[in-house]
């Protein structure tokens, strides 16, 4: 009799549960079918004694993922926070260059005056305006 006690103390208990779908969409869950569900579903769980060694070693090793997926983030952060500087920094250097052609746009200008004045046509003239500024750029 012993035996059989031990064996049934052994084995994981089971319960059934039923998921029911009623007519408002809501899943609901209970120990028997809803009678209004326009669907149901048997679940059978199987329930474990509880071992608190082993429980405490879970909770252990779920703290040290967490730990672990904290600092992945922090680095992931430092890291976007890194990319949005340079970014930053490259956008404020694109201005600074923009500003440079403009101003050397506005000093060609200035020394070579109109094109037609050079004794050439304005088509000319600007692309060699453009050389210039690409050449500029380039220096730069």
């Amino acid at each position: 009799m012993q035996e059989l006690q031990a064996t049934v103390a052994a084995t994981p208990a089971e319960h059934t549960l039923y998921q029911s779908v009623i007519p408002s969409s809501s899943v609901v869950y209970g120990d028997a079918p809803q009678p209004q569900a326009r669907r149901d579903e048997k679940i059978n769980i199987e329930i474990h004694a509880s071992d608190p060694a082993q429980a405490e070693l879970d909770l252990r090793a779920l703290a040290m993922k967490r730990k672990q997926l904290l600092s992945d983030a922090d680095a992931r952060a430092a890291r976007l926070r890194q990319l949005d500087r340079k970014i930053v920094a490259a956008y404020a250097e694109l201005q600074a260059r923009r500003r440079r052609a403009a101003n050397s746009a506005v000093r060609y200008k200035k020394v070579s005056g109109r094109g037609d004045a050079l004794g050439v046509g304005r088509g000319f003239a600007r692309a060699l305006q453009h050389l210039v500024l690409v050449l500029w750029d380039v220096m730069a």
